[in-house]
């Protein structure tokens, strides 16, 4: 590779290793048990550490992940062809209830419904729960029974709305517009400050002042995307 090294071998679950397999000329194993003998060994989230010391971060090139298959979502093309000033946006308000900060990350269907403007936007439910009924006459569910569909999803939308989980990441990675909502306690990859995030050119932050009142961050996100709507 153009960092010097003449293999490079990625430890992912197998949803994950399907969504990269053959996009970096990496080989990816399902766990570090399984990986062949070498030379060096560096935990994934100490990767942007070193990348940046060794000035490699700052020259990445967006976007660095693709959709890989092409899934047919016919209700989406049907409201893009019905509605073409309209925006389409994917979005999440919840995350694994097993992960540790996730009272304080995840939002409530009604909560999240409060800057559900449909004059301007198709909503899409990305997530693998079932629709809210509180989404009832505001959002429709897409169907993403793997990781690569949610890819393939991503890439069919002009905005990405999600809290704090895994859809931000791919969003980012895509070069997809995504507005990310974070909890006053946000994870550390996110700094405590800014709109901005060097991970990801086209992530707009949107933070919390004060732990679970979401409203002026429901009020930024909608202000933002009213602004991109007149913009189309």
């Amino acid at each position: 590779t153009s960092w010097g090294a003449k293999r490079i071998l990625v430890a992912c679950p197998g949803e994950v290793s399907n969504l990269i397999i053959g996009q970096f000329g990496v080989e990816t194993y399902s766990d570090l048990l399984s990986l062949p003998p070498h030379d060096y060994q560096v935990a994934m989230l100490s990767l942007p550490l070193h990348l940046d010391r060794a000035g490699v971060a700052a020259g990445i090139e967006f976007p660095y992940l693709k959709a890989t298959v092409d899934f047919e979502f016919p209700e989406l093309d049907a409201a893009k062809i019905a509605d073409p000033g309209k925006l389409n946006i994917g979005f999440t308000f919840s995350g694994n209830p097993k992960h540790r900060n996730d009272k304080y990350r995840s939002v409530t269907p009604g909560q999240f419904k409060s800057m559900m403007d449909t004059s301007i936007a198709n909503w899409w439910q990305l997530q693998a729960s079932p629709l809210p009924d509180e989404f009832s006459g505001f959002a429709k569910k897409i169907e993403t029974p793997s990781i690569l569909a949610v890819a393939s999803a991503v890439s069919k939308m002009d905005v990405i709305v999600t809290v704090d989980t895994f859809l931000a990441h791919i969003a980012g990675a895509m070069d997809v517009p995504v507005n990310v909502m974070l909890p006053a306690n946000a994870d550390w990859r996110w700094e405590l400050s800014g709109s901005s995030t060097r991970w990801y050119p086209l992530m707009r932050l949107f933070r919390q002042k004060k732990i679970q009142e979401w409203e002026p961050v429901f009020a930024g996100i909608l202000e933002s995307l009213r602004e991109v709507h007149k913009s189309m």
